[in-house]
């Protein structure tokens, strides 16, 4: 949570936030998910992200994620406070694979709830 309040405080600015929280929940997935595939190497390393939206649903993935715990508690965090605070007080982030559990990839979905 911390490295998402500092990417919030310094990193992404703030006309970006007024602007994510003002669109539909699904536009500003789809703006939000861009901005994070653009710097995913701040977070995923030698690893490869993917993104995607389906409906409400954004699927996020790290292949051969260096940073891997078992469970991925850092990428949840972040993943869960900048979808909570840029696009729905009502996104959940869940993992639903880790590399450091034998799986290809880390995976996490994000569910908006309500889907607008």
């Amino acid at each position: 949570m911390r490295t998402a309040n500092y990417l919030l405080a310094n990193r992404i600015p703030k006309l970006a936030q007024w602007v994510l929280k003002a669109l539909p929940r699904r536009q500003a997935a789809d703006v939000l998910l861009g901005a994070i595939t653009r710097n995913a190497w701040t977070f995923s390393g030698s690893g490869r992200f993917s993104g995607t939206r389906e409906g409400a649903t954004v699927h996020l993935a790290i292949e051969a994620n260096p940073l891997a715990t078992g469970p991925c508690a850092w990428h949840r965090g972040v993943f869960t406070r900048l979808f909570t605070e840029l696009v729905s007080k009502d996104a959940r982030v869940v993992e639903t694979a880790c590399v450091a559990d034998g799986d290809a990839a880390c995976r996490f979905e994000v569910s908006l709830l309500d889907g607008r």
